[in-house]
């Protein structure tokens, strides 16, 4: 028969408790004036020697006229002795010791991973809830000792072991969590400990009403999808929850851009220029989130320019194709192969028009590169205008130095904004997007809606329909450019202009999933009649999108969020190239 962590703690703990026991009441029979006052430091001084190996009665007592300068000397003594003690025990029963504490915390958050981001979490958790986690991590060995222990110092504790193992779960705490974060290197290891979890609540027999949120790191977002339909099957104590950090930071850097754009659009930009260096997971979800709300009604649009090493280039250009094969109806994106100078950029820059309003952003996978980047673009167009936008995990050191001394960088991604428990557990970036759609649903109630699919709670929606509220939500700031952040000025001519650019969003939307122009909505095939160019629609679908502009303010108040201020930006209210029939394509 297997004895659980648990089992095993709990019969050390009884041994040393028993061994306290028997010397001190075995002390008080082998010399009964030790019993008294007076003889209390005597007393506890053999017991910690008994509890240390030695011999409790390898000495008579002491007499009863030492001076009281030697009794506190010997209690301060004692004292050292056991905080030796407890470092030597903690250090030999760690493991039991943690197992412990386990036990005695009722409602713990359980942190898989002790990676940045898991130490981050833990971070959070500790400095604004004044709560400490349970962290399993799979190699907690002395090797690891420059990671685990600054947790240990911080009073986290650390559970050894997989956190694929129902028994490692259950013994850091699982089966009775609060909440259980997942930020494992492997997507299946959150998958299963997601499913692991749930059986751990499902043997439980004492509920309460008790619940569980689970949240799990996917990579990829469109696995998000797949699994959300399945852990949501049946109605559990354990709800699963899961998120994409890429995507997360993609949407907060976007959220930065209307402040860039508005001084450029006040002197008549005509086309806006993105390039992007890198092609890893984070760039791919900051192309999709600038192909989602970067639509400013410009005349010539938004264009695109991805740098990646020249022998990858093709590979990227199929990457995209493959996850979205209609990028090329939303921008003209095309994919250059870069030396590691960039000059073939630097040249672009020099050559680029006076009524472009360019912006570089360095999302490889590394901080260092993007650093690198960063600075071989600034040192190489000095006198250049555009600003260049860094990824860097970690914003300390010599990238806050950088910062600070080059007023066009701007760092973005720092872990400490995103691994937050508010963010993660809370779902903060989807305050606006819940609004949007409670706001749709009840709109919705008793009539015969097209999009049925779209009326359920906020918990049910598959991931295509969050994203439809969360990319309406995001586009808000740009919205409010045109207005100066100040919602009463949109009627007339300003209506039909963002009603123009809301259309053009919700096509992009659409073409990101897969979407195509068709005669007949069919949701299977994925087919719509109202992606047209905005001057194609009805009357009656044009009003759809003034309807959407006109209740901006109802949103914003929904979702308890003030319009922020935003700088005036002139109108030029010509058409943006038809989204579905300009001539734009995935260049290479």
């Amino acid at each position: 028969m297997k004895i659980g962590r648990k089992a095993v703690s709990l019969f050390w703990a009884a041994v040393v408790l028993a061994i306290v026991l028997l010397t001190w009441f075995g002390l008080a029979v082998a010399y009964p004036d030790i019993a008294s006052v007076r003889y209390f430091p005597d007393r506890l001084f053999r017991l910690v020697k008994t509890v240390m190996g030695t011999d409790p009665l390898g000495s008579a007592l002491e007499s009863p006229d030492v001076p009281w300068q030697l009794i506190v000397a010997k209690l301060l003594v004692t004292l050292v002795l056991i905080r030796g003690l407890m470092k030597i025990v903690g250090s030999v029963f760690r493991d039991n010791v943690t197992q412990l504490r386990v036990m005695f915390k009722k409602h713990p958050t359980v942190i898989v991973g002790a990676g940045r981001k898991g130490r981050r979490i833990a971070a959070d958790l500790r400095e604004r809830h004044h709560e400490s986690a349970v962290i399993i991590e799979r190699a907690a060995g002395a090797g690891d000792a420059a990671r685990v222990a600054p947790l240990r110092r911080e009073g986290h504790l650390v559970i050894a072991g997989d956190a694929t193992s129902q028994p490692v779960l259950k013994s850091a705490g699982a089966h009775r969590a609060r909440r259980v974060i997942c930020f494992a290197q492997e997507q299946k290891t959150g998958i299963q400990v997601a499913g692991l979890v749930r059986e751990l609540w499902s043997a439980r027999g004492d509920l309460r009403g008790e619940t569980c949120d689970c949240h799990v790191h996917l990579d990829n977002p469109q696995l998000v999808d797949l699994f959300r339909s399945h852990v949501q099957a049946e109605m559990q104590p354990v709800r699963v929850h899961f998120f994409n950090l890429h995507k997360m930071v993609a949407r907060s850097l976007f959220e930065r851009f209307p402040k860039e754009l508005a001084p450029a659009l006040m002197n008549g930009a005509r086309r806006v220029r993105v390039d992007l260096i890198g092609f890893g997971q984070e760039a791919q979800a900051i192309l999709v989130q600038g192909l989602r709300v970067l639509h400013l009604g410009l005349p010539d649009g938004v264009q695109w320019h991805v740098w990646v090493d020249a022998s990858t280039a093709g590979k990227a250009r199929q990457t995209l194709a493959a996850r979205h094969p209609m990028a090329d109806h939303i921008a003209d994106i095309r994919f250059h192969g870069s030396d590691a100078h960039y000059r073939a950029l630097v040249d672009d820059a020099f050559a680029c028009p006076e009524d472009t309003l360019q912006i570089v952003i360095c999302a490889h996978p590394g901080d260092e590169d993007n650093i690198s980047a960063a600075a071989e673009l600034l040192q190489a167009v000095p006198n250049a205008r555009f600003p260049v936008f860094a990824r860097c995990a970690d914003i300390d050191g010599l990238p806050a130095l950088l910062a600070g001394t080059q007023p066009r960088l701007r760092l973005f991604g720092n872990l400490a904004d995103f691994c937050t428990v508010e963010m993660i557990c809370g779902e903060q970036q989807d305050r606006i997007a819940r609004a949007i759609h409670a706001d749709y649903v009840g709109l919705a109630q008793g009539t015969a809606s097209e999009s049925d699919a779209y009326k359920s709670g906020w918990a049910d929606l598959g991931e295509d329909a969050r994203d439809a509220n969360r990319a309406q939500a995001d586009h808000i700031a740009y919205k409010l450019m045109a207005v100066q952040g100040d919602v009463t000025r949109i009627d007339g001519e300003v209506l039909e202009f963002l009603a123009m650019t809301e259309h053009q969003r919700w096509a992009a939307h659409r073409y990101l999933n897969g979407w195509r122009y068709g005669a007949e909505r069919d949701d299977e095939r994925r087919t719509h009649p109202s992606l047209l160019p905005w001057f194609e629609l009805s009357e009656a679908e044009r009003e759809k999108d003034r309807d959407a502009v006109r209740r901006l303010p109802q949103l914003l108040g929904l979702s308890g969020r003030p319009a922020p201020a935003a700088n005036p930006v002139p109108q030029t209210f010509e058409e943006e190239p038809p989204v579905g029939t300009s001539a734009s394509n995935v260049q290479g």
